[in-house]
């Protein structure tokens, strides 16, 4: 049996519960970098080039955390129909957190095209490359953990369909 059909049938079994903890798991990392991002942002990102922050790169990554953060309480509480909340939750904190770094990539533009063309530097500083590394795994994670968050019950013979066997009750 390939690595892929077992990771395949270990997310598709009848409990919930191994993707949700690992959905969780991604969404609170994702949580994480996206503050990182945003403190790292803030200590570094006025420069020659940019005299000033973006204010939706910073107000839209906050926005995307708390939504995370929303997803993964309301994740946590018990109520029949919470885990249908969680997973639009992720996604819209994922295609927030990604506008933040839309507005942080427009915003370094100047920059950018500096190293670039190499007119005063040739070279990206520390921050900007850890600010950027810490944008990208905050949208790549809360992404991930939108996909893999629970949205319904899973069918009965999901592992059976997956790993290629036919049930003869069809």
């Amino acid at each position: 049996m390939s690595v892929i059909i077992k990771i395949k049938s270990f997310f598709a079994g009848n409990a919930p519960s191994v993707r949700a903890i690992v959905a969780g798991a991604l969404s609170a990392a994702g949580i994480v970098f996206a503050i990182a991002a945003v403190c790292l942002y803030s200590a570094t990102g006025v420069t020659d080039f940019n005299p000033e922050l973006d204010a939706g790169a910073i107000a839209w990554a906050a926005v995307g955390a708390v939504l995370g953060l929303a997803g993964l309480l309301v994740g946590l509480i018990p109520l029949r129909y919470s885990h249908l909340a969680v997973k639009p939750l992720r996604y819209v904190a994922f295609l927030t957190i990604f506008y933040a770094f839309i507005e942080f990539m427009g915003s370094q533009a100047t920059y950018i095209a500096n190293v670039f063309v190499a007119i005063d530097g040739n070279s990206f500083t520390a921050g900007f490359i850890f600010t950027l590394l810490f944008y990208v795994l905050s949208f790549g994670l809360m992404l991930a953990a939108g996909c893999l968050s629970f949205s319904g019950p899973v069918q009965k013979d999901s592992a059976t369909i997956i790993s290629g066997e036919v049930s003869s009750d069809e």
